[in-house]
């Protein structure tokens, strides 16, 4: 029942708000004063892609979206993974593979004796397979990611990554710890007066890639936000309460 619920959504939809990362050829070493690109990859989870049909009772709703894919690169033939869930999904967006082979086969690890109490793939280090962000930063730019999945551990240069406990401002606390650099959380909260977590929407978390983006300047910023996936599960895709997120 769980796996059709999720069949009915397109789980995964994601606008590239910039281009292309054209230093990923082999002659940006040997050209370091070539002009760099940078790519924001903004995530939001169970968007489909037909609230961008010309027919869609939702078009209207969305016009800064339809305004950031006049200066993205979209597609609507995008397609989920199997299986169609976020932590899969998300992986393979930055690894171009799929689950079978970069290892993030389900939400949450196969745990037949309950010993992980419900945790989720929240480890970098259990990807299989290098990712866009292992590339990035060979060639030395500058990474960023605000609560993208499975991105504890991960070498970035700033990372706030996705992990919850009690869904509480308790949460808090290990996103400080888990936070990279050890003050990029605390910085955060401070500048913008704001927290992010499973206790907090997506207001939060687009404040805290913003103020990233303006301060750092990083050269990759990955950016997910999770409540229109969270209506749609708990109201329906075509809800009042979707319509309002």
């Amino acid at each position: 029942m769980y796996i059709n619920t999720i069949n009915l959504l397109v789980k995964i939809f994601f606008l590239l708000l910039f281009t292309l990362i054209s230093c990923f050829s082999s002659s940006l070493k040997s050209q370091p004063s070539i002009s760099k690109k940078k790519l924001i990859i903004l995530s939001i989870d169970g968007l489909p892609s037909y609230y961008f049909d010309k027919d869609s009772l939702f078009l209207g709703k969305i016009p800064n979206l339809l305004k950031l894919i006049e200066h993205s690169t979209f597609s609507k033939n995008v397609v989920t993974t199997v299986p169609s869930l976020t932590y899969p999904a998300h992986t393979s967006m930055i690894t171009g593979v799929p689950p079978a082979v970069h290892g993030i086969y389900f939400n949450s690890p196969i745990d037949y004796d309950s010993n992980h109490k419900g945790d989720w793939y929240w480890f970098y280090e259990d990807i299989h397979v290098k990712t866009l962000l292992d590339f990035a930063k060979e060639f030395n730019l500058k990474v960023g990611s605000i609560y993208w999945p499975v991105t504890i551990g991960a070498e970035l240069d700033y990372n706030l990554p996705q992990f919850w406990k009690n869904k509480t401002p308790y949460d808090a606390k290990f996103l400080r710890a888990m936070s990279y650099p050890p003050n990029f959380y605390k910085t955060l909260e401070k500048v913008t007066g704001l927290q992010v977590g499973e206790f907090t929407g997506d207001t939060e978390k687009i404040f805290f890639a913003i103020e990233t983006w303006k301060t750092h300047k990083p050269d990759v910023l990955l950016i997910y936000t999770t409540d229109i996936d969270t209506i749609h599960h708990e109201k329906g895709v075509y809800s009042k309460e979707a319509e309002k997120a």
